[in-house]
């Protein structure tokens, strides 16, 4: 039997029900060019892009720990799809057979339709390729996470998730999903080379959102949640609807066994574009951050898993 193997947590929650979301922000209301929480969908795609390379490396099924913070329709959704989530059959790759791919080797799956929680599905692929020609990464090697996804909702919603080279709104260029190096027993290099994440809705693109890392970060003692810590390096997120982005620094960002997103630690932000300035993201627990900017402070909800 497979260990739990859920590829796609509660992104579905977006592809369905997000767009019912929304909330008054410490920033000017007329950059939410997406009728959604600009705040909120640049921390939670950022750190989702980091941890979803660990986690499906590392096989970290859906985590269950999400508590019903705040009594809005989206956090009401999250906590009825989690029962059904767990039960989610589409695999991630790690599962699947390791197969010999050019002087290494590779785990892929592919969906069409998959099942997901609440009547969505998920239709695409996820590719891991490793320098190391039996889809092991010991010290010096590499794996490469690459996909191209889309969930499709009952409510006529769409999320695409993808690693194919695109361009943001400055004219940037990039691709490549997620690159992991093992450089010792227990620390490896963690990169965004390029992902992407656009939500329709009723013909309508409700958010657009472009990550990488500026330069590499850290992450420490094991791949599993139980125990992560990343710590070091930069990411962006580009905004691409809004037209801003947020560069990240992480500090000692700490997980746990049964969250998907760190539990302490910290994010440096500096804005740049229709936002500007800096700030500062503290994580005090699963799915629940306070970021604080010119002096004033809000909660940031984190909602999904990848």
């Amino acid at each position: 039997m497979k260990p739990q193997r859920s590829l796609v947590l509660v992104t579905v929650i977006a592809a369905t029900t997000l767009v019912a979301c929304g909330k008054r922000q410490i920033f000017d209301s007329e950059n939410n060019a997406a009728g959604l929480d600009t705040v909120e969908t640049s921390v939670e795609s950022g750190i989702t892009a980091l941890s979803a390379v660990a986690d499906d490396q590392a096989g970290s099924s859906l985590a269950s720990g999400m508590a019903l913070r705040t009594q809005d329709y989206v956090a009401k959704v999250w906590q009825q799809l989690v029962p059904e989530a767990w039960a989610a059959t589409c695999a991630r790759p790690i599962y699947e057979a390791c197969t010999p791919a050019g002087s290494g080797s590779e785990r892929s799956a592919v969906y069409n339709g998959c099942p997901l929680a609440r009547g969505a599905s998920l239709t695409g692929w996820a590719k891991l390729s490793y320098t190391d020609g039996s889809c092991q990464i010991d010290v010096g090697d590499q794996v490469n996470r690459t996909y191209d996804l889309s969930i499709s909702g009952v409510y006529g919603g769409e999320l695409a998730i993808s690693s194919l080279s695109q361009t943001d709104y400055r004219g940037a260029t990039y691709g490549g999903g997620g690159l992991l190096e093992r450089l010792s027993a227990n620390a490896w290099s963690l990169s965004v080379l390029g992902k992407r994440k656009v939500l329709t809705y009723l013909g309508r693109t409700r958010f657009d959102v472009s990550v990488r890392t500026t330069s590499s970060v850290g992450l420490y003692n094991t791949l599993s949640r139980s125990g992560r810590v990343i710590d070091g390096g930069q990411f962006e997120v580009n905004h691409n609807r809004a037209k801003f982005t947020a560069t990240y620094s992480p500090q000692n960002l700490t997980y746990s066994g049964t969250c998907c997103h760190p539990i302490s630690g910290k994010l440096l932000v500096n804005y740049a574009g229709s936002i500007s300035g800096s700030a500062e993201v503290e994580f005090n627990g699963c799915g629940s951050a306070t970021l604080t900017k010119d002096g004033l402070s809000r909660t940031v909800n984190l909602n999904y898993c990848e």
